[in-house]
């Protein structure tokens, strides 16, 4: 059984729910949005499939040319963030506070540039980010003057965070 037939998800990803087109649809566009190194933001409501979605969408990927690094808790600050980034991607934290966001940058470009697998940064329960964290976010995709973002990042969460 492949993943999205007869309307449940396969074994591989773990899931035995049941996928809407809707969910399908949702994991297209993140899959989508990875491959594009975007960034996005996947709304809905409590149990509207949003990690089904996501779900699907990673199960979709091949572990070999992507590395996904999920954030369920935004509440833990931009240093917990990149902390995240940082040991999710094989590295020991060498910085303290401003330089681990650069740190967490470097991180981000090596996986790329040495490994060559793109990185999928998912914050979860993303209605939670205030501006300063969102900008601080935007900014690590800052990279090569601008001409390229070595990852992509999907923001999740209720509509709340479509908003901000």
């Amino acid at each position: 059984m492949r993943c999205g037939a007869d309307g449940c998800c396969c074994r591989a990803c773990g899931l035995r729910q049941h996928q809407h087109n809707s969910h399908r649809e949702a994991a297209a566009r993140i899959a989508w949005c990875i491959n594009d190194k975007a960034i996005g933001v996947v709304t809905g409501e409590v149990g509207a499939g949003k990690t089904v979605g996501l779900k699907g969408a990673v199960a979709s990927l091949g572990p070999a040319r992507f590395t996904v690094i999920y954030q369920p808790n935004p509440e833990v600050g931009m240093r917990g963030f990149c902390d995240r980034i940082v040991t999710s991607l094989g590295g020991t934290l060498k910085c303290q506070s401003a330089a681990l966001a650069v740190q967490a940058s470097a991180a981000l470009v090596a996986e790329v540039d040495e490994r060559g697998r793109t990185s999928a940064v998912v914050v979860d329960e993303s209605r939670l980010l205030d501006h300063h964290e969102l900008d601080a976010i935007r900014m690590l995709t800052n990279y090569d003057m601008d001409s390229t973002t070595p990852f992509a990042v999907l923001l999740i969460g209720q509509p709340p965070c479509a908003n901000g």
